[in-house]
């Protein structure tokens, strides 16, 4: 970036990085504040998102990370890069996730797990070797000196693929272990992850990290500034009043009112210009960049701090210089206050007498009982260069609804029922906050903290700690205080969402637990410091985005839940058999078989399963609570239960009652073992056999997963008898294995798992 500098009385161009405190700078429209400063000359700057966005010789200060929109001036840089109000802020930002937390825990732990099995699968090799030696059996050759590469694969081969004996048991344990959970877990999780972030249309939101989506299930408290809330909620004229008289499609309006209404709204700012904008060219038929061109804007100034409204001084182009025209806009009762004459229907000036002020007054209540938020233009003709505020005449008065009102406050709803928390926070006066928040019906819980900002920074941390929770109105804040108030909330255990769009949002962003921008206008250092960019500006598809992280945090938690339980159970009964009868049921490769299956095609049905209402229904999950919960142990070792206990009396008693030999009990228990995995992945999901159609429309993917892994099983039952020796199974004997694994659906009414849990 270049700017203009003042140096030895030349204009120089130079690059903002070497700029230095005391350097006098150009600004015009389109131009970015490089750097801290006060305004020492020219006519008036009017800055993007910046508060007040009026900067002249009354209100000097200029602050990094805004860019002129209008006017001209020149610049004394005070402080640049990390000295700046912005930068100290941003420096002093830090962002702290819960949940990379816990996947950087779970990885540590599978990683020392992993290099513990190794390890212990390296000595129960040694073991194995050592015993084969003095086995004369055994048909293992003796190291001594150089052995060909031929003998140790050969080696290798009858440990690995011909195991006999207990140690070479624990060796299948360990295997399945390594295989199971240390590679397996991780890799879904990243891969669940990903699959949700693909699911966000690339027109409606941007993820810019790929933890967003997930930290978003576990928020629970969004704060809003005024402007952010605003861009959610797009608002349009719904009704004109001039005088006594609402103008409708037919309704004649005379010229010089017309003219006034459309000089006003083009000359002036604000968050709704651009429906005003929109509404007189569409009403008037008027192009309204065209009418601001034939005016020279002279001054800008703004309503008290924390009133919405400004006022503009114009002339035109090619008339009288020495008259000129004061335009005022902002909400209706402030500027009702300052006028003394109005238009009346027929266009002519008529003093406004008391009773006629009562009359507009009731105009206006009526409007904001219909949740209108209500503008009113007002403006007079002078001479002086700094003329007063007042007796000025009224123009109209415009009510303006939001588009999506109703879906707003729907979305209210659904975060508060969800117990997620809403709120706003401004550098607006508490009334004008106020407002917003009695219109979305925000008051019915907590309240609103008496002198705002203010009051806030001025409390001790105790006092904070003991207000943050109590608030969902806190106007009169600077940037500094939002910094403050999202600290605090973290600190009180708070997964917290900032929704920003000004610049000086960014520090608030960079420390929220997830930083949102919204809509495409906001500034690179906004979208920068964000994790989330909504393009479609709807709070509902934030609220479907909450739903949505807290359905892949849940699917994650599913299919976590279902491989420890193979884990587990598989570890149990071939640690059991091992002990009594010197074999596992289960070789390696069947353990691989079913972590194999069960992982891609199970762990993609979990992963995959929509978001149920019952999402919204709950509270966020706790801060504080572990990554793999009571409830899932719980769930855990019900369902492993069930399969230790059963398959193990079937190792004891099945050849006998069943009258089969024991290579066919074996493949039963490994079959039947792989069947009760596919009845776990029902337990921990939202598909239950007695929504069987519901659940098809659902989630086609989990049901076409189930029958292709039966489909699977009864293959690798085949190819196995041929490849590596294994039994055959009968009509009969599926028949008894599918029972198994059916009877393990019957645990469906404890094994409510994290989703209900």
């Amino acid at each position: 970036m270049e700017v203009n500098v003042l140096r030895g009385g030349k204009q120089l161009k130079v690059p903002a990085l070497d700029l230095v405190i005391g350097d006098i700078v150009s600004l015009e429209w389109g131009c970015p504040i490089p750097g801290d400063g006060l305004f020492v000359s020219g006519e008036y700057l009017k800055l993007d998102d910046s508060f007040p966005s009026i900067v002249n010789k009354h209100n000097p200060f200029l602050f990094y990370g805004s860019k002129v929109i209008e006017g001209q001036g020149n610049m004394l840089v005070t402080s640049m890069g990390l000295n700046t109000t912005l930068g100290e802020m941003i420096s002093k930002a830090s962002k702290s996730r819960r949940l990379p937390v816990q996947l950087d825990k779970v990885s540590k732990h599978t990683e020392i797990a992993g290099l513990v099995t190794s390890i212990l699968i390296l000595v129960v090799l040694f073991l194995r070797f050592k015993a084969g030696k003095k086995n004369e059996d055994s048909g293992v050759p003796e190291f001594k000196g150089e052995h060909k590469t031929m003998e140790v694969t050969e080696l290798i081969k009858k440990i690995v693929w011909k195991p006999s004996g207990k140690i070479s048991t624990l060796t299948t344990c360990l295997t399945t272990f390594l295989v199971g959970v240390v590679e397996g877990v991780p890799f879904f999780i990243s891969l669940a992850i990903y699959y949700w972030n693909k699911k966000i249309p690339s027109t409606k939101a941007v993820v810019q990290e790929q933890l967003t989506g997930v930290t978003m299930g576990s928020v629970t408290t969004i704060c809003f500034d005024k402007t952010s809330w605003l861009t959610m909620n797009p608002q349009e004229v719904d009704e004109c009043w001039i005088d006594e008289t609402v103008i409708r499609e037919n309704t004649a309006i005379p010229q010089q009112v017309k003219d006034a209404f459309c000089i006003g709204i083009s000359t002036s700012s604000g968050n709704d210009q651009e429906s005003l904008i929109s509404w007189c060219e569409r009403k008037f038929g008027i192009n309204m960049e065209s009418l601001k061109q034939s005016y020279t804007i002279i001054g800008m100034k703004e309503l008290s701090p924390g009133d919405e409204g400004n006022g503009v001084l114009v002339r035109e182009k090619e008339g009288n210089e020495t008259k000129k025209f004061l335009y005022w806009k902002g909400l209706a009762p402030k500027i009702l206050k300052m006028c003394s004459r109005h238009y009346n229907s027929e266009g002519n000036l008529v003093d406004m007498d008391t009773k006629k002020r009562l009359d507009f007054e009731k105009i206006i209540n009526d409007m904001q009982s219909r949740h209108l938020k209500t503008i009113a233009l007002a403006y007079k003709t002078t001479d002086d260069e700094n003329p007063e505020d007042d007796r000025l005449i009224l123009i109209g008065l415009l009510g303006l609804k939001d588009k999506c009102w109703k879906e707003t406050i729907e979305a209210v709803e659904a975060c508060r029922n969800a117990g997620v928390n809403i709120l706003l926070v401004s550098e607006d006066s508490e009334s004008v906050i106020e407002d917003i928040a009695q219109k979305y019906g925000m008051l019915s819980g907590p309240g609103i903290l008496e002198h705002g900002g203010e009051t806030f920074r001025s409390f001790s941390d105790e006092e904070r700690k003991d207000v943050v929770n109590k608030i969902c109105v806190m106007g009169n804040s600077l940037p500094s205080d939002k910094l403050l108030l999202v600290r605090c909330l973290k600190q009180q255990g708070h997964i917290v969402a900032f929704v920003g769009v000004r610049t000086d949002d960014a520090p608030s962003l960079k420390e929220a637990d997830v930083g949102i921008a919204t809509g495409t206008g906001s500034s690179e250092l906004v979208n920068g410091s964000a994790e989330l960019i909504i393009l479609d500006g709807n709070l509902g598809y934030l609220v479907w985005i909450l739903k949505g992280g807290r359905c892949i945090y849940g699917n994650i938690h599913k299919y976590i839940q279902v491989e420890v339980t193979i884990t587990i159970s598989g570890l149990v009964i071939s640690t059991v058999t091992t002990i009594f009868f010197g074999y596992a049921p289960m070789t390696a490769i069947q353990m691989i078989w079913v972590n194999l299956v069960v992982a891609v095609l199970g762990g993609l049905a979990l992963l995959t399963e929509p978001p149920s209402q019952k999402l919204m229904q709950r509270p966020p999950i706790r801060p504080t609570e572990p990554f793999i919960t009571e409830a899932m142990w719980r769930d855990i070792i019900i369902q492993a239960s069930y399969q230790v206990s059963i398959l193990l009396a079937f190792q004891f008693k099945g050849q006998a009652i069943l009258n089969i030999n024991e290579d066919v009990s074996k493949a039963m228990i490994f079959s039947s073992f792989l069947l009760c995995q596919l009845s776990n992945q029902f337990n921990a999901s939202e598909q239950k056999l007695k929504n069987l159609v519901k659940g098809v429309q659902q989630n086609l993917w989990f049901w076409v997963a189930s029958v292709l892994t039966v489909v699977l099983q009864v293959v690798f039952i085949e190819i196995s008898h041929h490849i590596f020796g294994f039994a055959r199974l009968n009509g009969p004997q599926w028949g008894i294995c599918f029972l198994i694994g059916a009877l393990s659906c019957v645990t469906d009414g404890a094994y409510l798992g994290c989703h209900e849990g």
